[in-house]
């Protein structure tokens, strides 16, 4: 049974993965609130780190990390043997008086243009439980090993003197261990000067919008397609037209119609997993893509982000693989892999592009992050990248199979979907109209977040976007089972 100081402590402390505040900061400023609260009191005995740990489902050495932070700020004391007790001395806190004027609401005395294009669809997550587009489990990843690479770089005497020297330079041993890494997982042959990387996805897509495309040039984009994309597309003034899809992936008569009636700039493709279908296109419909590419002269936008994770032997094919005349502009990240600031991202295309791509490159991305990217080169050389995909791999494989089989316990056949290939992702098809925001809201009170941009509703379709590699077992099983009461107790009651 729980004791009451064990059970005073939970109620304090909320876990927000999603949050950029370390974990073990967070279970700190909510003991913290429990002591300058008096829900626990001075000399209270706080509960082990093992059974505090087992509690919040973390591991270990995150409580202990916890502790150690109070510690150091004075809040409780550790008695070897014994165990933790919360101080009896006083802590001196600053508290700002802040005028009621402070509180005024003010206004710029000028005109600000307000941008509906931009209005973001993601949201704060204030629950435990939350479904994304599918995103990785940074859990997985051995913060440790990258600590001891990044701080082994900081003791050498010639890192101060390359981090001056190497202000706007790309890394050469960095770009030389990703080729590696390329030929092996993509099967890329490329030389160094068709490479360029960058700090993240964002930098890198903007790049490309700031250097090959002009206000109302048209791109085609796929039905449904991403909504981030779309969205900083439009944002750069450009016109969209959006093609059919189907099981093949492109729509090739529907595509070919539009490419007779007008000229068209570049088609955006995610080749390997269309958004958010997780369809992958066949190697013919590829093949002809660039066929079509070559007599139109139209680039071709190869977005490959979430593709790092596939789930059968075939080596996977891109239209980068098949392309002879430089027409595809190849974008992908290691975003799935790492989160920021190690998420790094990289463009292929011809040695022209790269220096103009360079250019706007050096205007977002101000300068070069010597440290960060000296450690992914050494994590890469090392085999711990290509060590760590494959144990993802097969931890994502397994999560991805016991997802269908809840998904099948729960809902039976009030939904179809297919196990994806490729991906972090489900695309799940309901056989009932429903509206979804409803049920995204009900289930809202029932802790587990289901944003927005997961939810495809018209008349013809009710669909859901899921991601299931950031969820362990236990963490599946819970929103699925709210996931489907919600939406049982919406069409029923």
């Amino acid at each position: 049974m729980n004791s009451p100081v064990l059970q005073n402590i939970l109620a304090y402390i909320k876990i927000n993965k999603m949050e950029a505040t370390a974990i073990y900061l967070q279970i700190a400023q909510g003991l913290i609130n429990a002591i300058q609260t008096k829900a626990v009191k001075t000399g209270d005995k706080l509960p082990g780190t093992r059974t505090l740990s087992e509690k919040l489902y973390l591991h270990r050495k995150t409580v202990v990390a916890a502790y150690d932070e109070l510690v150091a700020q004075g809040w409780i004391d550790i008695i070897p043997q014994i165990g933790a007790f919360v101080s009896n001395k006083k802590i001196k806190t600053t508290s700002i008086q802040l005028t009621e004027k402070a509180f005024n609401s003010i206004k710029t005395p000028y005109e600000v243009m307000e941008n509906y294009i931009l209005d973001s669809p993601y949201i704060p997550i204030a629950t435990d439980l939350y479904f994304t587009d599918g995103t990785g489990d940074f859990r997985l990843l051995d913060f440790k090993i990258l600590t001891q690479i990044f701080n082994a770089l900081t003791k050498k005497k010639t890192t101060a003197r390359a981090i001056n020297k190497n202000f706007h330079v790309q890394n050469m041993n960095l770009k030389q261990q990703f080729l590696n890494y390329l030929y092996i997982t993509k099967r890329f042959t490329i030389p160094e000067n068709q490479l360029l990387i960058f700090q993240n996805n964002q930098i890198a897509f903007q790049s490309i919008l700031q250097t090959l495309f002009r206000p109302n040039d048209t791109v085609i984009v796929t039905e449904i397609g991403h909504f981030e994309t779309n969205m900083k597309l439009k944002h750069a003034q450009v016109n969209l037209i959006t093609v059919i899809t189907n099981q093949d992936g492109i729509d090739l008569q529907h595509f070919k119609s539009i490419l007779n009636k007008q000229k068209i700039r570049a088609l955006y493709i995610q080749t390997n997993q269309l958004y958010p279908t997780t369809i992958s296109l066949t190697e013919e419909n590829k093949k002809q893509l660039i066929e079509l590419a070559y007599e139109h002269q139209f680039i071709i936008i190869e977005d490959d982000n979430g593709t790092d994770f596939v789930y059968h032997k075939n080596q996977i094919s891109t239209l980068k693989n098949l392309d002879s005349k430089g027409s595809v502009v190849y974008v992908n990240s290691l975003k799935d892999l790492f989160p920021h600031p190690y998420d790094l991202a990289y463009i292929i295309v011809p040695e022209n592009l790269i220096l103009e791509l360079s250019k706007a490159q050096n205007i977002w991305q101000s300068t070069a992050m010597y440290l960060i990217e000296e450690t992914l080169a050494e994590y890469i050389n090392e085999g711990l990248l290509l060590r760590q995909l494959q144990k993802q791999t097969k931890i994502y494989q397994k999560r991805r199979d016991y997802f269908a089989s809840i998904l099948d316990q729960h809902f039976e056949q009030s939904i179809h979907f297919e196990k994806p290939e490729i991906g972090l992702g489900f695309w799940i098809q309901l056989n009932k109209r429903i509206s979804l925001l409803a049920i995204a809201n009900l289930l809202r009170a029932k802790n587990l977040t289901l944003p927005n941009y997961l939810l495809y509703q018209n008349r013809d379709l009710t669909a859901l976007r899921l991601g299931f590699a950031h969820l362990n077992e236990q963490e599946a099983e819970e929103a699925t089972t709210l996931l489907s009461k919600g939406i049982y107790e919406y069409m029923y009651n």
